[in-house]
């Protein structure tokens, strides 16, 4: 018995055609359309899966007018069963809003000062990016600026 609307060869017991996680397949051609979020030949394979790990880069804040780059690295990790979820060390969590790009929104309060990190990113199969606003408090001072991270997958 084959499922997820795949077609059936009696003489071989041979399913094709099987779509998971809400793919569709194409009877003619035995191909499965995937549905966001998910890709592969029988869209098993949640997208965030191919962006984990680490990449290196560099990082150019610029902070009330003073611009400053450096080189830096990021990791990636899988976070929680939501196949739109992933972690960003050091940036809490990013939510994947199509295959390829992300936003990222964290606020953080430690003895009174305040971060604040919202933006959005992009991933390919070799390389990250991030393009946020940061905002806070620190020793009483206010400052908001941005940053910008350009990587590649390690």
């Amino acid at each position: 018995t084959c499922e997820n609307a795949a077609s059936c060869d009696k003489k071989t017991a041979d399913c094709s055609n099987v779509c998971v996680n809400g793919g569709t397949s194409d009877a003619s051609t035995g191909s499965c359309a995937c549905t966001e979020f998910y890709n592969g030949g029988t869209c098993s394979n949640e997208v965030r899966n191919d962006y984990v790990g680490t990449y290196i880069g560099t990082s150019t804040e610029t902070i009330d007018g003073f611009s400053f780059s450096e080189a830096d690295t990021f990791q990636v990790a899988l976070s929680g069963t939501d196949a739109k979820i992933l972690a960003l060390y050091d940036y809490s969590l990013i939510e994947l809003t199509s295959n390829t790009a992300y936003k990222i929104s964290k606020i953080d309060t430690v003895d009174g000062e305040v971060d604040r990190i919202v933006g959005t990113g992009t991933f390919s199969s070799s390389s990250f990016t991030i393009d946020a606003t940061v905002s806070g408090t620190d020793q009483g001072d206010t400052y908001t600026g941005t940053l910008k991270f350009t990587g590649t997958k390690k």
